[in-house]
């Protein structure tokens, strides 16, 4: 058993296919929307990079700080630097937020 299993359940093959989204622009939603809901969310934002994408689309840097504003230990998910893992590093992260949320995770204070 792993640290990830002690804390959550696995989750079904459908559930985790969920996650993984079409655009970037829908894995930021989701990454944000599932941020904000998360326990103890304390604040999620995001920050423009300089250059545009090889598209010429803008890029930005989503981040999500859950904890308490005082807390000595907090946990803090930066979304937007992957590379080519990009799509599968959203879909982690999103699993994560969904099941902290589903199971009331509370981050060391």
């Amino acid at each position: 058993m792993t640290c990830v299993d002690a804390m959550f359940p696995p989750a079904s093959l459908t559930d985790s296919l969920s996650l993984f989204t079409e655009t970037v622009a829908d894995s930021r939603h989701q990454f944000a929307t599932l941020a904000a809901a998360a326990p103890r969310a304390l604040f999620c934002d995001h920050y423009p990079c300089p250059a545009p994408s090889p598209d010429g689309s803008a890029l930005f840097t989503d981040v999500a700080w859950l904890g308490s504003d005082g807390a000595h230990k907090v946990l803090v998910l930066i979304s937007g630097t992957h590379g080519a893992e990009g799509w599968a590093g959203s879909a982690v992260q999103a699993d994560f937020l969904t099941e902290a949320t589903r199971h009331n995770w509370q981050p060391p204070a």
